[in-house]
């Protein structure tokens, strides 16, 4: 049984572009969960580069060893130039030789296959990860880089073409970013934090609220804003769903 006593050191890392919106829908979310967290907002990214002159500071680290759970926000990673990823240095710096993604289908999202329910692992830190920061030549980096900068270019343009054929005027932008994911990665969190009902608690709340269609992004099918959704959110988590305007 949850101690309401006891707070959860985070370390939160907004992250930038619609990463710090999306952190804080995320954070109010799981605050209105019935669990107390005690957050350590630091921030990483290119915003700190001209401040410390690297895009991790050590202060970073340092604060997820301390806190030994951290929620990251989206963080940009350029393609072939600028700063080296800070997803890829944090999971060597932390040894995250494993990303679980876990995948199931959700009531109200249309998707090519239904009663899907997978867990996906992939490796972290070896193969090709590795070999990007150690052994890879001119040569071959700069293949990479026309590669990845290819496939970045057909994600856009599919993006931009399903958009129009759907008759989306609006995607993904501020204000209008799908925090889904995040909130999802908050579930993760929970249960590693040994909190299960909190945790399905928020993933029921948030599938309530995508299966009622209403308050939901611009890429569900939606017009509500990334705080209106979690907002939708935190109503169903107090008992008190927004009322149909």
């Amino acid at each position: 049984m949850y101690d309401s006593a006891m707070a959860y050191p985070v370390t939160l890392i907004p992250g930038d572009g619609i990463g710090p919106e999306l952190a804080e829908a995320t954070r109010r979310v799981l605050d209105a969960s019935g669990v107390a967290f005690e957050w350590e907002v630091v921030d990483a990214g290119e915003g700190v580069m001209a401040r410390y002159g690297t895009p991790l500071p050590d202060h970073v680290l340092e604060s997820i060893r301390r806190n030994r759970v951290a929620l990251k926000g989206p963080i940009t990673t350029p393609v072939g130039e600028g700063f080296r990823s800070v997803n890829v240095a944090l999971r060597q710096a932390l040894g995250l030789y494993a990303n679980v993604r876990p995948g199931r289908s959700i009531p109200g999202i249309v998707t090519r296959y239904t009663n899907v329910d997978l867990v996906i692992v992939r490796e972290n830190t070896e193969d090709l990860y590795a070999g990007i920061e150690h052994r890879v030549g001119p040569d071959a980096a700069e293949s990479i880089k026309i590669i990845t900068r290819a496939a970045s270019e057909r994600i856009a343009r599919y993006a931009f073409e399903y958009a129009v054929a759907n008759g989306r005027s609006k995607v993904t932008a501020v204000h209008k970013a799908n925090p889904t994911a995040l909130i999802l990665s908050g579930v993760l969190m929970l249960r590693h934090l040994g909190e299960p009902a909190a945790a399905q608690r928020v993933e029921d709340a948030l599938v309530a609220v995508i299966g009622e269609g209403r308050a939901v992004t611009y890429d569900l099918g939606g017009s509500a804003g990334t705080s209106d959704m979690a907002d939708a959110i935190v109503e169903r988590l107090a008992g008190r769903p927004a009322p149909i305007s």
